[in-house]
């Protein structure tokens, strides 16, 4: 997290103001984002209080803030007609629609220090400015394929997308694992321990892997 993102953190120290139209964000989304259409020749096309949509001839950008999170976001897209969903109705072509955030876009073309873990959140109208233009300085700085509508890019993106899904399933699947291998381990519970382990036997440290064969040496007795 670099320093600018750190007081903006810690600028945003008030408590969320439930009148959203306060934090002015659409205004700060229109203004910070409108290279767009100076650009890129994007149309604004829809407007709210915690969401403004974006389309060109091929691509849409959604700029969000989070009605409950508070977290400012912006994902991309190629529209419904250049995903081969003409045969649908608008309103299921919707759901269809493939989004992207800014953070796996980044990612895609190697941005260092951009991950999707980074947030930007804001409930004052100051921070609000400052994150909502950081955001768009990240879609000048890593977009432009992907506001251009590159599509070879838009296949690549999916591609990855789906690895990083998996990738994070299978984290998430072991963390659950060995969080439960610690409290069996903590009980001897032995064959619970190899039952945990045995499956993921792939994915495991050397340490694990003593582990898993010191249980398994411990039933054999």
């Amino acid at each position: 997290m670099d320093a600018p993102e750190l007081e903006a953190r810690k600028m945003d120290h008030a408590e969320p103001n439930p009148d959203r139209s306060q934090l002015r964000f659409e205004e700060a989304a229109l203004d910070a984002f409108s290279f767009l259409r100076t650009e890129f020749g994007f149309r604004v096309v829809e407007t709210e209080v915690t969401r403004v949509r974006f389309e060109s001839d091929h691509v849409f950008v959604n700029v969000y803030h989070g009605r409950s999170s508070y977290e400012l976001g912006c994902e991309l897209g190629l529209l419904r007609e250049q995903n081969g969903n003409d045969d649908v109705s608008p309103s299921e072509d919707k759901v269809r629609e493939n989004a992207y955030s800014i953070w796996e876009i980044a990612r895609m073309v190697a941005a260092p220090g951009i991950t999707e873990g980074t947030h930007y959140q804001a409930s004052t109208s100051d921070v609000v400015a400052t994150l909502v233009s950081r955001l768009a300085d990240l879609v000048k700085r890593y977009g432009q394929r992907a506001l251009m509508g590159d599509r070879a890019f838009y296949q690549a993106l999916e591609s990855a997308h789906s690895q990083w899904f998996e990738n994070y399933q299978k984290e998430t699947t072991l963390l659950q694992i060995r969080r439960q291998v610690s409290d069996a381990w903590r009980a001897r519970d032995f064959r619970r321990v190899v039952e945990l382990l045995d499956p993921v036997i792939q994915e495991l440290t050397p340490v694990e892997v003593r582990k898993l064969e010191y249980a398994k040496s411990r039933l054999e007795s």
